[in-house]
């Protein structure tokens, strides 16, 4: 009984440390709103239309790099503002490069890329 009562209380403790760790301080990006720009898009067949579910979004010369999801979105948050060269990859199909993005605070950027099936 007596370990029935310790265990119970080591329970409820390791919860509530959890549930208030969970309302910490936020984080500095989510105090400054004009610090968050994000670029976000969708990446298509070019002929059929149809999403394409993990292609590759890279920013060149940058550390920036995401996957489209399941429905073929993509979002890189965070990213600072600028004119940005964006590759998009995927298995069988054509690479193709979007020059000189413009990513600026006052306008989300969100683009449609569409890829091009490699028939080799």
């Amino acid at each position: 009984m007596q370990n029935m009562k310790k265990i119970v209380l080591l329970s409820v403790i390791l919860i509530s440390a959890i549930c208030f760790a969970q309302a910490g301080e936020p984080l500095k990006s989510e105090k400054n709103n004009e610090s968050q720009v994000v670029l976000k898009g969708k990446v298509i067949d070019k002929k059929t239309g149809e999403t394409l579910v993990g292609a590759v979004i890279n920013v060149e010369n940058s550390d920036y790099k995401t996957y489209t999801d399941l429905d073929g979105n993509f979002e890189i948050r965070n990213i600072k503002e600028g004119n940005y060269n964006i590759v998009v990859s995927y298995i069988s199909y054509h690479s193709s490069l979007v020059e000189q993005a413009i990513v600026k605070s006052s306008n989300n950027t969100s683009l449609e890329i569409e890829l091009i099936e490699d028939n080799k």
